[in-house]
């Protein structure tokens, strides 16, 4: 195990399990598994669209920004499909907050082919959208604050009408 520090962003991490770094590069995404961001419990949601995700790495979706909380000022980058957020160094987007959970506290999730992104409670988490508790998948839109522990983070797509990653 070598534990190395980015250069880019100060994240620490495993060099030898992920050749760089998880937190700003997004390489490691790639191996993952697709699933569903509307499985819950083992249950897909009668008549909704569900997400799979594609394998389409490395493409900036946007980010979030924290508000409030111990990482005030610092902005996380978003990439197309699940971006777990925990305390964990493993999440997609690690918070140094004590009330956060270690593992998939929520997620912020970017489908590609339609341009959406949703945001996913995690299971017995509470996280909430603009102030209000959420029970379920909620779509994103430019400006939402998501309300973690003692964290807020604001939602930045990347929304260029110009540019889309998919053309």
């Amino acid at each position: 195990m070598a534990i190395i520090r980015c250069s880019s962003c100060g994240f620490f991490y495993d060099e030898e399990k992920y050749g760089a770094c998880p937190k700003c590069s997004g390489a490691y995404r790639a191996g993952r598994a697709e699933e569903s961001v509307l499985v819950i419990g083992g249950a897909v949601k009668a008549g909704a669209d569900a997400f799979i995700q594609t394998g389409e790495t490395g493409f900036l979706a946007g980010w979030l920004v924290c508000v409030r909380g111990p990482q005030r000022g610092r902005d996380f980058r978003i990439f197309p499909g699940f971006n777990r957020i925990g305390r964990q160094t493993y999440s997609d987007i690690c918070l140094e907050d004590a009330l956060v959970a270690r593992e998939n506290h929520c997620s912020v999730v970017y489908e590609p082919k339609r341009g959406k992104f949703f945001l996913v409670p995690g299971m017995g988490t509470v996280t909430f959208k603009n102030g209000k508790r959420i029970d379920g998948a909620e779509p994103l839109e430019e400006g939402d604050v998501i309300g973690l522990g003692e964290s807020l983070l604001a939602f930045v797509p990347f929304d260029w009408k110009e540019y889309t990653w998919e053309t």
